[in-house]
């Protein structure tokens, strides 16, 4: 997790010293975005290092199954409707589309690795997953509302408490 953790990092820096030096002029794509598109594959790989429950019959591995497709087609529908949907309606060229809809599917991906690998967790297995599991949560949702909110075109309101606090949308 703190590879993850390390390669979110970078793209933040990076992405602060564009905002810093080019006076809040972000370039997309840029290095920043392959960096935060790049931090879900050691995130996934911690997530699957859990302990998982042994003793797996073939009920069980159905319930799986069929509990991770609900899981995951719920994620999807909220994602549609907040940040994928408009991000696959979105212009430009290859490269700027393919980074555009990088994020949400990026949020959809780890929000439902989340949800499936830690709705079988056991007691003493509950804490940390609720950390490791938690934070990416988070991420994701502050991600996916990130992302809606540039496509509304509420922008530089980066670090202000609220999303909405003093940006009005850009017509």
């Amino acid at each position: 997790m703190s590879v993850a953790a390390y390669v979110w990092a970078a793209g933040q820096l990076v992405w602060t010293y564009y905002g810093l030096a080019n006076n809040h002029v972000y370039p997309f794509p840029s290095l920043a975005d392959a960096l935060f598109l790049a931090y879900p594959m050691p995130a996934a790989v911690a997530l699957f290092s859990f302990r998982r429950p042994g003793g797996t019959t073939r009920v069980g591995l159905a319930r799986t199954v069929l509990d991770a497709a609900v899981i995951s087609g719920a994620v999807l529908v909220v994602s549609w409707y907040t940040a994928l949907g408009p991000a696959l309606s979105a212009e430009g060229d290859l490269l700027t589309r393919l980074a555009t809809i990088g994020y949400p599917v990026v949020d959809v991906v780890i929000t439902s690795l989340v949800l499936v690998l830690g709705m079988r967790r056991q007691p003493g297995e509950r804490l940390p997953w609720l950390c490791f599991g938690g934070g990416l949560l988070v991420l994701t949702v502050t991600d996916s509302t990130y992302v809606r909110l540039t496509f509304d075109g509420v922008t530089g309101v980066t670090g202000s408490p609220s999303p909405w606090a003093g940006s009005a949308p850009s017509s």
